[in-house]
């Protein structure tokens, strides 16, 4: 009997603890979300000239704080482009904008493949790293090349896992930019 109270009195106070805390850690968690840069491709178009086409790509940020660091990347292509930082999008940091170069011999204009992304990442302010990726279609034309379309509206973002004990120094950190 007293094994039995005693189970009662250790879970009472651990499930009033529960539902205590759980409400602190997804504010917290909230809170930090709120802060992070947020970088979405804000319109996309392809300038055909030719054999070149040319992938035009503007970016905004719709968070809080700056994004730094960002590559821009195409599978089936070589190389990526670079911004130093992304600025939230206010009045005088409106959109970025990059150009990537797809001649006739690029893979996503001479074979067709079955999972093809732009990839973007870049870095908080504390150099934790985010990749969105955004599916690449691909249609067929008469003269055997393909021409491609980016999927603007299926993005998917990878987050860094960190844990709340960092998100709560870092929030701590940074008070003018903890609310708006």
């Amino acid at each position: 009997m007293e094994v039995t109270f005693t189970i009662i009195g250790l879970m009472i106070p651990a499930i009033v603890g529960w539902f205590t805390i759980v409400p602190v850690i997804d504010k917290t968690r909230r809170d930090f979300v709120e802060i992070q840069p947020n970088v979405v491709v804000g319109g996309s178009y392809i300038i055909s000239g030719g054999s070149q086409h040319t992938a035009i790509i503007k970016f905004h940020n719709l968070g809080r704080t700056t994004a730094y660091k960002a590559k821009v990347a195409m599978d089936g292509h070589i190389g990526e482009q670079t911004l130093a930082v992304i600025h939230p999008l206010r009045p005088g940091y409106n959109e970025y904008e990059v150009s990537i170069e797809l001649d006739k011999t690029c893979p996503l204009r001479t074979t067709f493949m079955t999972e093809a992304f732009l990839r973007i990442s870049y870095h908080d302010m504390w150099d934790h790293r985010y990749e969105v990726t955004y599916p690449i279609g691909q249609t067929r034309r008469n003269d055997s090349f393909y021409d491609i379309q980016i999927h603007t509206e299926k993005p998917t973002l990878k987050r860094p896992n960190i844990s709340f004990f960092k998100i709560r120094k870092y929030l701590a950190a940074t008070p003018s930019v903890r609310r708006t």
